[in-house]
C-alpha cells in the first residue's frame, strides 16, 4: 500500500532524480574540482543519460483526465422538539 502511494504521488521520479545527481556528482569530481562538480551536475546543462530518460518518462507520462464530478447536497432542516414525557 505504500508503494502505491508513493507511485501515485511521483516519489519514484525523485528516487531516480536522486540516484542521477550522485552518479553524476561522483563521476564529476573525478575530473573536476568540488565546486565545479557540483555546478555542472545541478545547473540544468550538463544533464546525463539517466537525467534525459527521467525528463522524457515524466514528459510521457499521462495524466490523469479523471474528473471528479462534486456534488452538493441539499439537507432540508426542521425544527423539532424533543419532550420527555414521565411515565
Amino acid at each position: 500500500m505504500i508503494l502505491a502511494v508513493l507511485s501515485a504521488t511521483g516519489t519514484q521520479w525523485l528516487a531516480l532524480q536522486s540516484v542521477a545527481w550522485t552518479t553524476m556528482l561522483a563521476e564529476n569530481l573525478h575530473t573536476t574540482s568540488w565546486q565545479t562538480a557540483i555546478e555542472h551536475t545541478f545547473d540544468g546543462k550538463h544533464p546525463c543519460c539517466l537525467c534525459k530518460q527521467i525528463a522524457a518518462a515524466k514528459k510521457s507520462e499521462k495524466k490523469s483526465d479523471l474528473q471528479v464530478e462534486v456534488k452538493k447536497f441539499d439537507y432540508s432542516y426542521t425544527n423539532f422538539e424533543f419532550v420527555f414525557c414521565p411515565p
